[in-house]
């Protein structure tokens, strides 16, 4: 429940080193979360991960008769890649904002350890494993 949208058209089907776009995501007036990438150059293809980087997220239902909510979950999930053309090399900024009833600043990162770009990526994400109930 969201708004997202990015700051500025690009070319995605026609990337070039240097490109620089950021997502936003905004819920109730808050920005929430905003991301940042610039390309550095394509990845070989036989540089290429095999599979698609394991995704962590934050499950949280909220409670009917208490503040504090009923479950809060740390969740790991593997996709599975289907299709993929190039995958760029990049920098990335990361930015999670706090703010009520939101769930998503208990991801913030220490470091960015790498960031890819994929102009076109088909994925199917299964069932995830629950890492830690908090």
């Amino acid at each position: 429940m969201g708004n997202v949208y990015l700051t500025r058209a690009w070319r995605p089907q026609e990337p070039h080193p240097g490109d620089t776009f950021t997502g936003v995501l905004e819920r109730f007036g808050s920005q929430l979360l905003k991301a940042s990438v610039t390309l550095k150059s394509e990845i070989d293809a036989n540089q290429r991960p095999f599979r698609a980087s394991t995704w962590f997220t934050y499950k949280m239902i909220p409670s009917v008769e208490k503040l504090e909510p009923e479950v809060r979950q740390l969740v790991m999930i593997q996709p599975t890649t289907l299709a993929c053309r190039s995958i760029w090399a990049a920098e990335g900024t990361i930015e999670i904002n706090e703010d009520f009833n939101d769930e998503l600043h208990f991801l913030r990162p220490k470091d960015i350890v790498f960031a890819e770009y994929f102009p076109y990526l088909e994925l199917s994400v299964g069932y995830g494993r629950v890492l830690a109930t908090l």
